[in-house]
Order: structure tokens, then C-alpha cells, then sequence
């Protein structure tokens, strides 16, 4: 059996993640069925085994630009509205919930920090039936 990595987080990625952004949210208003997120990128380092490793910059970046993993910030008005072609069942994602969802679907964009400066994790806006799944980690999707 291989040995796993384990992500290495200093401080909660979910709190960190809402400390960050969560003045930008509060002003603003997702519309219709879209699902705000905040892209998942994973910590610098990681432990394999009984080794600790450093991921160089250039993965990380991957994870901004092309992370299949968010948080759920906010959600529209109708999003996880059944409708006759829609149909959800018990399992609607809620703010504070991880998410996997296939980027080609999602706009990107940065939102700006209580500091005014930009988030380098990158948000996007996800229609609610592109995404694919809750996550109870993270860490679990690559």
C-alpha cells in the first residue's frame, strides 16, 4: 500500500481562509443559482511518510489557477432549487462546506482582503449543478 501525503496546516485552512475574505463577502450579493468559492491551495509542505517535503511555488500556483477544490462562501438566492431537470436530493452543499467542482465551469476572479490587498487563492463563481461533490478534506482531492 503507498504511503499517503498529509497536508502540513499551521492554522485551519477553512478559518484561515474566511478571516481573509470575509469583509469582501459580506458586500456583495451572488446572484441566481451560483455558488461562491474560494479556491483551495494546498500548504507548502506536506509529510510522506516520515518525511516532511516542500512544494515548490510552481504547484501551488497550479492549485490557484486549476484547484478542483473551494470553500463555499456564498450562495444565490435559487441556487440548490430543485426543478423539474434539477434534482439535488439531501446533499446541498452549505457555506463553510469544501467542494469539488470542474474548473472549465467556474468564472475566476480575485477578491480583495479586508486589507485591501488581493487574495493570491483565487474566488470563482460555480453554477450549482457543476458541482460534483462535498468534501469532509481538502486535502483529499489533488
Amino acid at each position: 500500500m503507498a504511503t499517503p501525503l498529509v497536508a502540513i496546516h499551521e492554522v485551519d485552512p477553512k478559518q484561515a481562509i474566511f478571516n481573509l475574505v470575509s469583509d469582501s463577502v459580506k458586500k456583495l450579493k451572488v446572484m441566481g443559482s451560483r455558488v461562491l468559492v474560494s479556491v483551495y491551495v494546498r500548504p507548502q509542505e506536506i509529510k510522506l511518510g516520515n518525511s516532511k517535503l516542500l512544494l515548490p511555488d510552481v504547484v501551488r500556483d497550479e492549485d490557484r489557477y486549476q484547484g478542483k477544490v473551494g470553500l463555499v462562501l456564498a450562495l444565490g438566492p435559487l441556487a440548490f432549487q430543485e426543478d423539474s431537470t434539477h434534482r439535488f436530493g439531501d446533499r446541498i452543499p452549505e457555506v463553510g462546506d469544501w467542494v469539488q467542482f470542474r474548473v472549465p465551469e467556474s468564472f475566476p476572479f480575485e477578491l480583495l482582503t479586508s486589507d485591501g490587498k488581493s487574495d493570491k487563492s483565487r474566488a470563482r463563481y460555480i453554477e450549482d449543478v457543476d458541482i460534483w461533490a462535498i468534501l469532509d478534506d481538502p486535502d483529499i482531492v489533488y
